[in-house]
């Protein structure tokens, strides 16, 4: 006998309380869940998310997880009602893992069949969800301090420029709740992706031309890009769509697709995954048809879209390049157009960037978002006077100058001259974050004693910091940096 089950999911660690009251069908997946507490809470559905139930875990699948969690589409709620409602397991959900936004669920009531009347529906609920992107809780508490004063540092950054003087914390619609709620796309049956016409494939390898000296004298294709602007937009037109219809898509799955078809392009199409891999394949295969270049071209036009992928690592968005694409080529709504434009504002605001460059990296009509091409930052490794000024210089003036500079050592793999340059920039700025980066690569270099002498001052600093300083870290809580911190140094080679 079909049944439904009345929820009550609740935002933890803020007061007064955020919460809502749902009910949903018991025949719904977990992922459809995770879709419902998105419509009545009022999240923009941008991140990842996992749900604990006792000791298990359910999740999207994803191989590098370290977690044994299971697939998320594969799970009926019902499975699981008795299990929570007969005991004291607690029922969790966590959305964006890196906010760390942290749910309680609630088993109310499990209805029977002559109950199940305008299911799903939200039936109860209040104050605002906070915005995404916040900085998880400690952040949305600074967020509605400086809301309160007009005259605080921050009030034209924070409130005018990116939240809107016309958001309201207090404010709940059930209404609203279920007009999201209902949209007839949210419990759509999930046959998994759909299936890809391959009729039209040709393999590459009968399709690209052979190398010539002139091609394979290239090195990489800046200042060219007009002349290869049909095979460079195939491939990123691939990954909007996936992006769009996916928004959890990170740059780095798009980085794992591109180096899997740079290095295996020439094997059959069956040998790629299914979604953004199959799809490249597919749509460069269709513009090859039309008009070829040699392999060592295919070659660089990959690895174009890769140092793109790099050249927006400085801000600090595990999305940079996937949400930017889509901006670029206008393919947002108003409404999300203006919210990216809000979040990048922010963003790069914290990082001190001036405002008038980053109206320049808005602008559509070229790439200014990219940052100089990093050899043509002149910086000595061996940092004498006149270049260690120079770096100083641009460190004040321009912050993303020093990321792609720090980039670019990252690449030649030259640590002992990383850690020369953050101790320059801990001399402007002294922040623990640049602490910790020379005590990581003095670590690198193999001094274990400067090392870690470095890494556990600057994390003892961090701990010292009051809860609302989130100053220091951008739109992260200093919890969610030292977790970062922790598993960056658990990462790296013993």
């Amino acid at each position: 006998m079909a049944k439904a089950i009345q929820f009550k999911v609740s935002l933890e660690g803020i007061t007064p309380e955020i919460w809502r009251r749902f009910v949903v069908k018991d025949d719904i997946t977990f992922h459809q869940l995770h879709e419902a507490i998105q419509a009545v809470m009022g999240w923009d559905n941008y991140h990842l998310y996992q749900f604990h139930v006792g000791d298990l875990c359910f999740e999207e699948p994803d191989p590098e997880s370290s977690m044994n969690c299971k697939d998320e589409k594969n799970v009926s709620i019902e499975k699981v009602a008795d299990y929570v409602s007969s005991g004291d397991e607690p029922f969790t959900y966590a959305y964006d893992l890196g906010d760390c936004w942290e749910h309680t669920l609630e088993i109310e009531k499990v209805l029977d069949a002559d109950e199940l009347k305008d299911v799903p529906c939200c039936i109860g609920g209040e104050r605002a969800c906070p915005p995404e992107d916040c900085g998880g809780v400690y952040g949305f508490e600074h967020l509605l301090n400086v809301r309160k004063d007009k005259k605080h540092k921050e009030y034209d950054s924070l409130i005018v420029d990116w939240l809107g003087e016309g958001y309201d914390p207090e404010s709940f619609s059930v209404d609203e709740a279920n007009s999201r709620l209902n949209d007839e796309n949210l419990f759509a049956e999930d046959d998994g992706d759909e299936a890809i016409d391959d009729d039209y494939f040709v393999p590459l390898g009968e399709l690209l031309l052979e190398d010539t000296a002139e091609a394979k004298g290239l090195k990489n294709l800046e200042g060219m890009e007009m002349d290869y602007a049909t095979y460079l937009f195939t491939v990123e037109s691939a990954v909007m769509d996936n992006f769009l219809d996916d928004r959890k898509l990170t740059d780095k799955d798009v980085i794992a697709a591109v180096e899997k078809i740079k290095k295996d392009y020439l094997n059959p199409l069956d040998s790629f995954d299914d979604g953004l891999e199959k799809d490249i394949m597919l749509e460069l295969s269709s513009v090859l048809q039309g008009g070829s270049i040699t392999h060592h071209e295919l070659k660089l036009v990959l690895g174009h879209i890769l140092w793109s992928i790099d050249n927006r690592s400085w801000l600090g968005d595990s999305q940079a390049y996937v949400k930017w694409l889509p901006y670029y080529f206008n393919l947002y709504s108003d409404e999300e157009d203006e919210r990216y434009k809000k979040n990048f504002t922010r963003r790069t605001r914290r990082m001190g960037v001036p405002q008038k460059q980053i109206d320049g990296m808005l602008e559509r009509d070229d790439d200014d978002c990219e940052m100089d091409n990093l050899e043509d930052l002149r910086f000595d490794s061996g940092n004498d006077k006149e270049n260690q000024d120079l770096f100083i210089k641009n460190f004040l003036s321009d912050p993303s100058r020093f990321q792609s500079y720090a980039m670019l050592l990252e690449r030649n793999g030259d640590y002992a001259a990383l850690v020369k340059a953050y101790k320059v920039a801990m001399e402007v700025m002294d922040l623990p974050v640049l602490e910790f980066a020379v005590g990581v690569n003095y670590l690198k270099i193999g001094n274990k004693e400067s090392g870690m002498h470095h890494v556990e001052n600057a994390m003892k600093r961090i701990e010292d910091l009051p809860e609302d300083d989130s100053d220091t870290f951008c739109v992260l809580d200093k919890q969610t940096v030292l977790r970062r911190m922790k598993e960056m140094l658990a990462a790296m080679p013993k």
